[in-house]
């Protein structure tokens, strides 16, 4: 299997969301990934919000222009980007195994 990363772009900005156990732990703690997921799937800001800046390991002030830049990336655009990256974190931070065939 492969590990993978998620590229986002936020404006002229390239983040990365790092698969972790800790990234798991922090986002599965309310109602599971599952929610989370069904969350971003309903374009809910906050839900997005918390899937990039926990992917990207940020906390404190390191998050606070954040909410701007997710804005302009626009969520029907980050939504798909965050669902990859929970699907990545349930499979323990590995492509599942058809993406990972396929290399997509």
């Amino acid at each position: 299997m492969t590990e993978a990363v998620v590229e986002i772009l936020l404006g002229s900005i390239s983040v990365r969301l790092v698969p972790s156990l800790k990234a798991v732990e922090t986002l599965s703690t309310d109602k599971g990934l599952g929610h989370l997921a069904e969350r971003c799937r309903n374009l809910e800001f906050a839900a997005i919000k918390q899937v990039i800046v926990t992917g990207m390991g940020l906390t404190g002030n390191g998050a606070k222009e954040l909410p701007e830049l997710l804005y302009k990336a626009g969520l029907a655009n980050l939504a798909p980007l965050c669902l990859d990256y929970l699907t990545i974190l349930a499979n323990g931070g590995q492509l599942p195994p058809t993406q990972a065939k396929t290399g997509e």
